[in-house]
């Protein structure tokens, strides 16, 4: 089949790794190359460096001249660079930098550490034409001039310089000239006949050293070049091509897979070479990869579980935070069952359930539930987060919200649910005699959760791990003031006090003072309790900290020492907080059957609560909130499961109506986007912002399955037709039938929506 060609603006920033074939130091998770276009009018293509510094600046770029005609106004033409094709190691696009010359480029990485470039400079004009390249080199260092200089090896002239511990070679072959003011430059003269193409090429390596980096490139010099760049176009036919209404729908859902597959390299090097620390994987993140990953072989597989599950990232609760060392074990066995579900065979994921299983027994410790209740506490919110990026829950603003270690969350019990269930049922599946003992805690997670439903809200509710009620803030005082301060306040429901120390900025740390508060316990006596300011959270405008006590009543405080800067709040702290958590009992399949419309309809759909423009909003009773793509991702699943396709197609729509324009804007993705502006939020360009390819085929109703199993079922619920293409098969997705074209088969049409199986292999 004919390769798509995108014939598209080239992304402002696009990121290109590599395979790790020559160098052998220690790579950086997010190492490699940025290709984006200049600023310069009109823009041309340039290189950049990954990770990028602060302070340090380094680009390098093809510079086009013709000193024999006239000089032409820029922007008479048509400049702005297209776009061709792409994978994930190499880019193909072309430009015009001076009116009537095409050049046609292919920038490919053959190592995480080298990048080399063709171009192919059309003349299409009847006039012979002498133009002048400039292999051009910026590098500027903690903002120093240009640190470029001139060496030369076996007689040859390239480009030498160095960005904090990464030494840089810089190649141009033919047999380039030299300028040297203001800065070194390589040149060549090119003469192009009429109606002629002429090819140039050059070459980037990087290393710790400069005979290391030099080393690189006479490796890549004895490369075949062409058979190279072949070989990445074969392998880039294994990726799904989808085709939909919307050529930018169809630019993302390519991107997420190029995307993937560079940061399953990145990570597969790491770890290849052992380096410090090596490369640790969440959950999370794998069922984030898995959803956009091409090719899952058991072989990849095996290497994602392998980083997951060993023992480096097992919790260790001793001695920590009890948030720090479990966010790794969230939904480990929601990613050993979706593996399952893919159609691995069990020997590939049957050996890591008792780690998984052990982990979820760790959520079950002393550490986690101090109650000894059978309910783990969410002891901070980041629990919830995505791997650790701090953004999964945009909470509220510090003055009405505090750390509550206290806190039973349906959203976490959803969590842990779900994975007891799975485990229970993926050890069924490989025939395990041992019994992990999960009965006895998906029923009391189960009663939890259905205690915590309000059906006057038609929601789920947080509650306090002691008294198990949802507690609604009020203000208790506005200010504090030193010495005693008598209150006489009584709490219209048994809670806990909270304090706020307002501060400045300048204020880089809270200083030592107490607050001592006396008053009734929620049983009627009487309690003394002392809160010392270094055991508070600090933040940068804001101290918060919660008493351990819960009190019917609050006679008096008093506040000692003098380290306070700003003024000091009393609270009564909120359990009440809404966020998207909250709806997963919904995705663990918590919600009776006769109350999942209501469910559905008037929560996860009414605009006035999560249903925003975008998706699925984080906190909806705020004013600054964002979607996340994790809790959409799930949630989205549970509507598809429901039967609810048409919802899920346009929960999709709704994520491409600010995943397109931010990614426009910034050539980014991230794993969450502000619903008032948005700009993204998190990490960029990280496993937790890849678009769920795997979910929108599932939506479509289009299932692959690694055993060689293709199933169809239900209707296209988009409004457009999508067409398919994967190893020589072609599907075309319509509203009334479907299609489906096999290289030397029948072609075959289905006009019904039931489950439809064929073997590909």
């Amino acid at each position: 089949m004919k390769p798509r060609t995108w014939n598209r603006p080239l992304p402002k920033r696009f990121l290109l790794g590599g395979e790790q074939r020559f160098s052998s130091d220690r790579p950086q998770l997010n190492q490699g190359w940025i290709v984006r276009q200049t600023a310069d009018k009109p823009p041309f293509p340039s290189v950049g460096i990954l990770p990028e510094t602060p302070g340090m600046k380094f680009q390098f770029y093809l510079h086009f001249n013709e000193h024999s005609l006239p000089q032409t106004d820029r922007l008479n033409f048509d400049s702005i660079p297209i776009l061709e094709d792409f994978s994930w190691d190499w880019i193909e696009f072309k430009n015009q930098p001076l009116k009537d010359l095409v050049v046609r480029s292919l920038y490919w990485a053959p190592d995480s550490e080298v990048i080399c470039g063709e171009s192919w400079i059309n003349n299409p004009t009847d006039s012979q034409r002498f133009i002048t390249l400039d292999l051009v080199c910026l590098l500027q260092s903690q903002g120093a001039g240009n640190q470029i200089f001139l060496e030369k090896i076996k007689g040859r002239p390239v480009l030498t310089g160095s960005l904090g511990d990464q030494h840089l070679v810089l190649f141009l072959a033919g047999n380039p000239g030299v300028t040297e003011d203001p800065f070194p430059i390589l040149q060549n003269e090119i003469s192009l006949s009429p109606h002629s193409e002429e090819k140039v090429q050059w070459i980037c390596a990087r290393s710790d050293t400069n005979n290391k980096a030099q080393e690189l490139l006479k490796s890549v010099l004895q490369l075949d070049w062409s058979g190279e760049i072949s070989r990445r176009k074969v392998a880039h036919q294994s990726q799904v091509e989808i085709t939909t209404g919307d050529p930018d729908w169809d630019f993302i859902l390519a991107l997420s897979q190029k995307q993937a597959q560079l940061i399953y390299h990145q990570i597969s090097t790491r770890e290849n070479l052992k380096t410090p620390h090596g490369a640790e994987l969440t959950p999370i993140q794998a069922l984030m990869l898995l959803q956009s990953l091409e090719n899952q072989t058991p072989e990849k597989i095996i290497r994602i579980l392998d980083l997951i599950f060993k023992e480096s990232i097992e919790p260790e609760l001793e001695g920590r935070d009890p948030d720090q060392g479990l966010i790794s074990t969230i939904l480990a066995g929601e990613l050993l069952w979706q593996i399952h579900q893919m159609g691995f065979a069990k020997k590939i994921w049957s050996s890591y359930l008792p780690t998984a299983a052990g982990w979820m027994e760790n959520w079950f410790s002393p550490n986690l539930d101090k109650d000894g209740d059978g309910i783990p506490e969410l002891t901070h919110p980041w629990i919830l987060g995505l791997a650790g990026s701090n953004t999964a829950v945009v909470l509220r603003s510090a003055s009405s919200f505090l750390p509550y270690p206290y806190l039973e969350s349906p959203g976490l019990g959803a969590l842990l649910y779900n994975d007891l269930c799975k485990i229970d049922d993926l050890a069924e599946v490989a025939g395990f005699l041992s019994d992990f003992n999960f009965l006895e805690k998906r029923e009391t997670i189960l009663n939890f959760l259905q205690k915590s439903w309000n059906p006057e809200k038609g929601e789920y509710q947080n509650r306090d791990s002691r008294s198990h009620a949802a507690i609604n803030r009020f203000n208790i005082i506005d200010e504090l003031q030193p010495g005693l301060n008598i209150l006489r306040v009584d709490f219209p429901q048994p809670a806990r006090i909270g304090i706020i120390h307002h501060r400045s900025t300048a204020d880089r740390l809270p200083g030592d003072y107490r607050v001592i508060c006396h008053g009734l316990d929620w049983h009627g006596n009487y309690r003394i309790e002392e809160l010392s300011s270094v055991n508070f959270t600090w933040g940068e405008k804001f101290d918060l900290g919660i008493s351990e006590g819960i009190y019917s009543k609050l006679d008096y405080c008093i506040l000692k020492g003098e380290g306070q800067k700003g003024k000091i709040s009393l609270v009564v702290p909120s359990t009440a907080n809404k966020d998207i958590t909250q709806a997963l009992p919904f995705w663990a399949g918590i919600v009776p059957d006769d109350q999942t419309r209501d469910f559905i309809e008037n929560l996860l759909l009414d605009p006035n609560r999560y249903w925003s423009p975008y998706g699925f909003c984080t906190s909806p009773d705020i004013g600054e909130t964002s979607i996340q793509l994790l809790w959409n991702l799930l949630l989205g699943q549970s509507l598809q499961e429901h039967g609810r396709s048409e919802q899920a197609a346009e929960l999709i729509g709704r994520w491409m109506a600010v995943i397109i324009p931010a990614f426009k804007r910034s050539g980014c993705s991230f794993p969450g986007y502000r619903v008032n502006t948005g700009e993204g939020i998190g990490l960029k360009d990280s496993l937790e912002s890849l678009f769920p390819v795997r979910f929108f085929l599932q939506v479509l109703g289009v299932n692959f399955f690694q055993d060689g199993r293709l199933t169809i079922a239900g209707k296209n619920p988009f409004p457009w037709p999508v067409t398919l293409k994967y190893k020589g098969l072609k599907i075309i997705r319509e509203s009334g039938q479907t299609t489906i074209i096999r290289s030397g088969k029948e072609t075959l049409i289905l006009t019904d929506t039931d489950l439809f199986q064929i073997n590909l292999d």
